[in-house]
């Protein structure tokens, strides 16, 4: 059942907010053992962290989900998308369990603990 996607329900009854980056709707991936709540808009994919189950990854979306991106938020996503960037997961065995990088990059960035510091960090050396 690697990679299998649950479709998300209502935040009144257990439904998941809107990706926080580009407003769109969210789903919930089993991955062996663990569960994980993904944008369905495959240009943005921003992924929630890995619970146990699907009501622990879909809680864990909505915790860092707001119901509409912010302009900062936007402009993230305007970022990765004008630039045909992609955000990528390093799943580690030492150290974060999760580490995260942005693929497209030229020179490459490096690796962050949040989507958003690789995105933030991006944007910074884009502006320099």
């Amino acid at each position: 059942m690697d990679g299998m996607t649950i479709p998300a329900t209502t935040p009144a009854d257990g439904e998941m907010l809107p990706c926080p980056f580009c407003g769109n709707d969210a789903s919930i991936v089993r991955h062996d053992n663990a569960f994980y709540a993904q944008c369905v808009e495959p240009r943005c994919g921003i992924e929630g962290p890995f619970r146990k189950t699907a009501a622990g990854a879909s809680a864990a979306w909505n915790r860092r989900a707001t119901p509409s991106p912010g302009k900062a938020d936007a402009e993230r996503f305007a970022f990765l998308i004008d630039r045909g960037l992609e955000l990528i997961a390093c799943e580690c065995e030492v150290g974060p369990p999760r580490m995260w990088t942005l693929g497209g990059m030229s020179p490459p960035i490096g690796w962050f603990p949040t989507q958003r510091a690789a995105i933030d960090a991006a944007m910074e050396r884009d502006r320099q």
